[in-house]
Protein backbone atom coordinates (compact mmCIF):
# COMPACT_ATOMS: atom_id res chain seq x y z
CA UNK A 1 0.00 0.00 0.00
CA UNK A 2 1.05 3.66 -0.17
CA UNK A 3 1.16 6.58 -2.54
CA UNK A 4 3.32 9.06 -4.42
CA UNK A 5 3.57 11.28 -1.34
CA UNK A 6 5.17 8.84 1.08
CA UNK A 7 6.35 5.76 -0.77
CA UNK A 8 4.89 2.25 -0.69
CA UNK A 9 4.95 -0.35 2.09
CA UNK A 10 4.13 -3.97 2.85
CA UNK A 11 2.51 -5.20 6.06
CA UNK A 12 2.46 -8.88 7.04
CA UNK A 13 -0.96 -10.21 8.03
CA UNK A 14 -2.06 -12.91 10.44
CA UNK A 15 -3.49 -15.62 8.21
CA UNK A 16 -6.35 -16.56 10.54
CA UNK A 17 -7.62 -13.01 11.10
CA UNK A 18 -6.31 -10.87 8.26
CA UNK A 19 -5.09 -8.32 10.82
CA UNK A 20 -1.56 -6.85 10.87
CA UNK A 21 1.01 -9.20 12.38
CA UNK A 22 2.42 -6.89 15.05
CA UNK A 23 4.45 -9.66 16.62
CA UNK A 24 6.29 -10.34 13.36
CA UNK A 25 6.93 -6.65 12.75
CA UNK A 26 8.16 -6.13 16.31
CA UNK A 27 10.74 -8.87 15.93
CA UNK A 28 11.88 -8.47 12.33
CA UNK A 29 14.55 -6.02 11.17
CA UNK A 30 13.43 -3.41 8.66
CA UNK A 31 9.83 -3.29 9.86
CA UNK A 32 8.05 -0.46 11.62
CA UNK A 33 5.23 -1.73 13.84
CA UNK A 34 2.76 0.81 12.43
CA UNK A 35 3.79 1.23 8.77
CA UNK A 36 5.36 -2.13 7.98
CA UNK A 37 8.38 -2.20 5.64
CA UNK A 38 9.03 0.47 3.04
CA UNK A 39 9.61 -1.03 -0.42
CA UNK A 40 9.68 2.13 -2.55
CA UNK A 41 10.42 5.79 -2.00
CA UNK A 42 9.57 8.97 -3.85
CA UNK A 43 10.86 12.54 -4.01
CA UNK A 44 11.54 15.24 -6.58
CA UNK A 45 14.14 13.02 -8.26
CA UNK A 46 11.45 10.42 -8.98
CA UNK A 47 9.19 13.20 -10.30
CA UNK A 48 6.88 13.02 -7.28
CA UNK A 49 5.63 9.60 -8.21
CA UNK A 50 5.39 5.91 -7.35
CA UNK A 51 1.82 4.82 -6.60
CA UNK A 52 -0.62 1.99 -7.29
CA UNK A 53 1.73 -0.83 -6.17
CA UNK A 54 1.05 -4.39 -7.29
CA UNK A 55 3.20 -7.43 -6.46
CA UNK A 56 2.87 -10.80 -8.19
CA UNK A 57 4.96 -13.97 -7.92
CA UNK A 58 6.06 -15.72 -11.11
CA UNK A 59 6.98 -19.37 -10.56
CA UNK A 60 8.67 -19.57 -13.97
CA UNK A 61 11.30 -16.94 -13.19
CA UNK A 62 11.09 -17.37 -9.40
CA UNK A 63 10.79 -13.61 -8.93
CA UNK A 64 8.32 -11.35 -7.19
CA UNK A 65 7.51 -8.47 -9.56
CA UNK A 66 6.58 -5.06 -8.24
CA UNK A 67 4.72 -2.71 -10.57
CA UNK A 68 4.43 1.00 -9.74
CA UNK A 69 2.96 3.90 -11.68
CA UNK A 70 4.91 7.13 -12.18
CA UNK A 71 3.59 10.50 -13.34
CA UNK A 72 0.10 11.96 -13.16
CA UNK A 73 -3.12 10.22 -14.17
CA UNK A 74 -4.52 13.09 -16.25
CA UNK A 75 -4.31 12.98 -20.03
CA UNK A 76 -1.30 15.30 -19.90
CA UNK A 77 0.18 13.73 -16.77
CA UNK A 78 2.36 11.12 -18.41
CA UNK A 79 1.29 8.18 -16.24
CA UNK A 80 3.58 5.20 -16.94
CA UNK A 81 4.18 1.76 -15.45
CA UNK A 82 7.55 0.83 -13.89
CA UNK A 83 8.81 -2.65 -13.01
CA UNK A 84 11.06 -3.97 -10.24
CA UNK A 85 11.72 -7.49 -9.00
CA UNK A 86 12.97 -9.38 -5.95
CA UNK A 87 13.42 -12.91 -4.71
CA UNK A 88 11.37 -11.97 -1.65
CA UNK A 89 7.83 -10.55 -1.33
CA UNK A 90 9.03 -7.70 0.90
CA UNK A 91 12.07 -6.81 -1.20
CA UNK A 92 14.47 -5.25 -1.68
CA UNK A 93 13.15 -4.63 -5.19
CA UNK A 94 15.56 -3.74 -8.00
CA UNK A 95 15.14 -2.48 -11.55
CA UNK A 96 17.03 -3.75 -14.61
CA UNK A 97 19.88 -1.29 -13.95
CA UNK A 98 20.37 -2.52 -10.39
CA UNK A 99 18.69 0.49 -8.73
CA UNK A 100 16.58 -0.10 -5.65
CA UNK A 101 12.96 1.03 -5.62
CA UNK A 102 13.85 2.88 -2.41
CA UNK A 103 16.64 4.90 -4.09
CA UNK A 104 15.76 8.58 -4.19
CA UNK A 105 16.16 8.94 -7.93
CA UNK A 106 14.38 8.09 -11.18
CA UNK A 107 14.23 4.28 -11.11
CA UNK A 108 12.26 1.35 -12.49
CA UNK A 109 12.11 -0.40 -15.86
CA UNK A 110 9.59 1.69 -17.81
CA UNK A 111 7.06 -0.60 -19.47
CA UNK A 112 4.90 1.93 -21.27
CA UNK A 113 4.47 5.59 -22.04
CA UNK A 114 2.58 7.86 -24.41
CA UNK A 115 2.85 6.37 -27.90
CA UNK A 116 1.15 6.09 -31.26
CA UNK A 117 2.04 3.79 -34.15
CA UNK A 118 1.51 5.02 -37.71
CA UNK A 119 -1.49 2.70 -38.17
CA UNK A 120 -3.30 4.00 -35.08
CA UNK A 121 -5.85 6.80 -35.24
CA UNK A 122 -5.32 7.77 -31.61
CA UNK A 123 -2.34 7.75 -29.27
CA UNK A 124 -2.25 5.87 -25.99
CA UNK A 125 -1.89 8.32 -23.10
CA UNK A 126 -1.13 8.00 -19.38
CA UNK A 127 -1.39 4.24 -18.99
CA UNK A 128 -1.03 3.11 -15.41
CA UNK A 129 -2.32 1.88 -12.04
CA UNK A 130 -1.75 -1.66 -13.20
CA UNK A 131 -2.37 -5.20 -12.04
CA UNK A 132 -0.63 -8.31 -13.33
CA UNK A 133 -2.30 -11.66 -13.97
CA UNK A 134 -0.31 -14.85 -14.54
CA UNK A 135 -2.50 -17.56 -16.05
CA UNK A 136 -2.25 -21.26 -15.21
CA UNK A 137 -0.16 -21.80 -18.35
CA UNK A 138 2.32 -19.12 -17.27
CA UNK A 139 1.12 -16.42 -19.68
CA UNK A 140 1.45 -12.94 -18.17
CA UNK A 141 -1.05 -10.14 -18.68
CA UNK A 142 -0.96 -6.51 -17.59
CA UNK A 143 -4.28 -4.84 -16.76
CA UNK A 144 -4.34 -1.05 -16.53
CA UNK A 145 -6.26 2.05 -17.51
CA UNK A 146 -5.25 4.30 -20.39
CA UNK A 147 -6.44 7.48 -22.09
CA UNK A 148 -6.49 8.54 -25.75
CA UNK A 149 -5.86 11.67 -27.81
CA UNK A 150 -9.14 11.01 -29.67
CA UNK A 151 -11.13 12.65 -26.88
CA UNK A 152 -8.45 15.02 -25.67
CA UNK A 153 -7.32 12.59 -23.01
CA UNK A 154 -10.44 13.11 -20.92
CA UNK A 155 -11.97 9.65 -20.98
CA UNK A 156 -10.24 6.39 -20.19
CA UNK A 157 -10.83 2.68 -20.28
CA UNK A 158 -9.31 -0.47 -18.81
CA UNK A 159 -7.17 -2.51 -21.19
CA UNK A 160 -5.40 -5.87 -21.08
CA UNK A 161 -2.00 -6.32 -22.69
CA UNK A 162 -0.07 -9.54 -22.98
CA UNK A 163 3.46 -9.61 -21.60
CA UNK A 164 6.59 -11.48 -22.67
CA UNK A 165 9.65 -12.55 -20.67
CA UNK A 166 13.15 -11.63 -21.72
CA UNK A 167 15.96 -14.20 -21.59
CA UNK A 168 17.04 -12.83 -18.20
CA UNK A 169 13.58 -12.87 -16.68
CA UNK A 170 12.21 -9.35 -17.09
CA UNK A 171 8.56 -8.99 -18.08
CA UNK A 172 7.95 -6.60 -20.98
CA UNK A 173 4.66 -5.18 -22.21
CA UNK A 174 3.43 -5.99 -25.73
CA UNK A 175 2.19 -2.79 -27.40
CA UNK A 176 -1.25 -3.81 -28.67
CA UNK A 177 -4.34 -4.49 -26.59
CA UNK A 178 -4.88 -8.23 -26.17
CA UNK A 179 -7.69 -9.57 -28.40
CA UNK A 180 -7.34 -13.29 -27.78
CA UNK A 181 -4.57 -13.84 -30.33
CA UNK A 182 -2.14 -16.73 -29.87
CA UNK A 183 1.56 -16.95 -30.61
CA UNK A 184 2.50 -18.38 -34.00
CA UNK A 185 3.98 -21.85 -33.89
CA UNK A 186 6.67 -20.78 -36.37
CA UNK A 187 7.83 -17.56 -38.01
CA UNK A 188 9.62 -17.28 -41.35
CA UNK A 189 12.00 -14.57 -42.54
CA UNK A 190 9.29 -13.34 -44.89
CA UNK A 191 7.05 -12.75 -41.88
CA UNK A 192 9.70 -10.56 -40.28
CA UNK A 193 10.79 -8.41 -43.22
CA UNK A 194 9.05 -5.04 -43.36
CA UNK A 195 9.04 -1.41 -42.26
CA UNK A 196 8.81 -0.87 -38.51
CA UNK A 197 7.82 2.02 -36.29
CA UNK A 198 10.27 2.63 -33.46
CA UNK A 199 9.13 4.53 -30.40
CA UNK A 200 11.71 5.62 -27.82
CA UNK A 201 9.81 6.47 -24.66
CA UNK A 202 13.05 6.93 -22.64
CA UNK A 203 12.99 6.22 -18.91
CA UNK A 204 11.60 9.64 -18.03
CA UNK A 205 7.97 10.57 -17.46
CA UNK A 206 6.82 12.31 -20.63
CA UNK A 207 3.77 14.51 -20.64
Amino acid sequence: YGSYSGGCYVIPLVEETGLPDYNYMSNTAGYDIYFGKQISATNIATEGTGEGPYIVYDKISNYYYLFLTYGGLAGNGGYNIREYRSRYPDGPFYDAQGNKATDLKNTGLKLDGNYQFSNQKSAYLSGGHSSCLIDDDGTMYQVYHTRYTADGGNGFKTVVHKMARTSNGWAVLLPYEYQGEEEASSVSKNDIVGVYDYIDSTNMTQR
